[in-house]
């Protein structure tokens, strides 16, 4: 299992030309340099979730702007299992260049893991041996790839000098094929984390790339903060029919017990089309062979003890997906309903006697926003809350809301 994590505040630290394709070491972070002329690097912090940049859309919220904090899983980065490169690139634009650097060394700034250091010294020599001016300013791009090897892909192959950051997008890496959400939670039962990607265009000179730290030792950034984007969406059914006990047996009210989604995209795609960073994407990017299968699948359901914009027993039907066409895409509830009947007709006794019945909903019915109609989008959570009449007729309403890193409150639902 991954090293846990519930935002992760990564601090990367660079050559000022490239970074290394080496694998992680784990080490402890001096609290100061060695030599002074060790003392430059690039230095910013890694973020897992977008800033509030976008709106959240929906039934239950007022017209504003929100996000929806990911839980440690979601957010989670496997460092402990390498799952995670840094590449740095010299120039501006998809023809920028990878060149070698030294490797990283990894730390743990907080005892809860929500903050780790990534670093990599270089000395001054480094400018003069790369002709670089250190009075002139210098285009970088710093690119971050993340849980690639969790739904059994790779990273591409590198060698500086010569990959570039368009060879990188277009890669056969970036596509990721066979996934079945069925059972997956993120760094649960043997899974692990959700793909991610981030790239941060920066200009740099020397002088402004000298490290610093605080008074405890601790590096400062010297560069803007990189937030990356999951590659997947989270479809989210919220079960309040009635009132919720343990054990849906002993309920006489209506309830959903299964909910099948009738297609996934089986392969997807990292690397979005367009990626600003800070910027949630305004549409999908699907892998070249986007195959949906036809049988679709049931959503992974538990009641929910832990998610505190939830009643604690409310049942949450979960589905981890790839961003796909929500034509013709349906959710089919199974519904329960238990009520009292006379055994005979000359009798009063009573028994309890449980229905089964059927209801198909339409996606494209259900979310009506023009912007989330058409796909469902990476890094966005999609929640559909659902309740029955007395005639167990389903009525439902929607929220779609960027997965970022800031709590907010869900208001409560009518």
């Amino acid at each position: 299992m991954g090293t846990p994590i519930s935002k992760i505040y990564s601090l990367l630290l660079a050559i000022i030309t490239g970074l290394s394709v080496t694998a992680c070491v784990y080490d402890d972070m001096p609290d100061t340099p060695d030599k002074e002329a060790e003392q430059y690097g690039f230095c910013l912090r890694l973020v897992t979730s977008t800033p509030v940049t976008s709106r959240a859309t929906g039934d239950t919220y007022a017209d504003g702007t929100y996000n929806e904090e990911g839980s440690v899983n979601e957010n989670m980065i496997d460092m402990a299992g390498g799952d995670f490169k840094v590449l740095l690139f010299s120039g501006y634009g998809d023809n920028a260049v990878l060149i070698e650097a030294p490797e990283f060394k990894i730390s743990v700034s907080k005892e809860d893991y929500t903050e780790y250091i990534v670093w990599s010294r270089i000395p001054a020599s480094f400018f003069k041996d790369n002709n670089i001016n250190s009075d002139s300013e210098h285009d970088y791009q710093l690119m971050v790839l993340a849980n690639w090897k969790s739904l059994g892909g790779s990273y591409p192959d590198v060698i500086p000098g010569t990959t570039t950051v368009a060879s990188i997008k277009i890669s056969d890496k970036r596509l990721l094929t066979g996934y079945n959400p069925s059972g997956w939670y993120p760094f649960e039962n043997g899974h692990k984390g959700i793909p991610m990607y981030g790239l941060l265009p920066f200009k740099a000179k020397q002088r402004e790339l000298y490290l610093h730290f605080d008074e405890d030792g601790k590096i400062v950034p010297n560069l803007e903060t990189l937030y990356l984007l999951r590659a997947m969406a989270k479809l989210e059914i919220i079960d309040r029919t009635g009132e919720a006990i343990d054990n849906p047996n002993e309920r006489l009210n209506p309830w959903i017990d299964k909910i099948h989604l009738s297609s996934y995209n089986r392969n997807g795609c990292v690397i979005p089309y367009v990626f600003v960073n800070k910027q949630q994407v305004t549409a999908p990017t699907y892998h070249t062979n986007s195959n949906a299968d036809s049988d679709g699948c049931y959503l992974n359901n538990r009641t929910n003890n832990d998610r505190p914009n939830f009643n604690n027993r409310d049942t949450v039907f979960t589905a981890y997906l790839f961003e796909q066409d929500l034509e013709n895409l349906n959710l089919n509830f199974e519904i329960h309903k238990r009520k009292m009947v006379k055994e005979n007709w000359w009798s009063t006794t009573e028994i309890e006697q449980e229905e089964i019945q059927y209801d198909t909903k339409s996606i494209t019915e259900i979310i009506t926003q023009q912007s989330y109609k058409g796909a469902f989008l990476r890094n966005h959570i999609y929640r559909i809350y659902v309740t029955l009449n007395i005639n167990a007729k389903i009525e439902l309403k929607y929220v779609v809301c960027p997965w970022g890193k800031e709590n907010i409150d869900i208001p409560p639902f009518d």
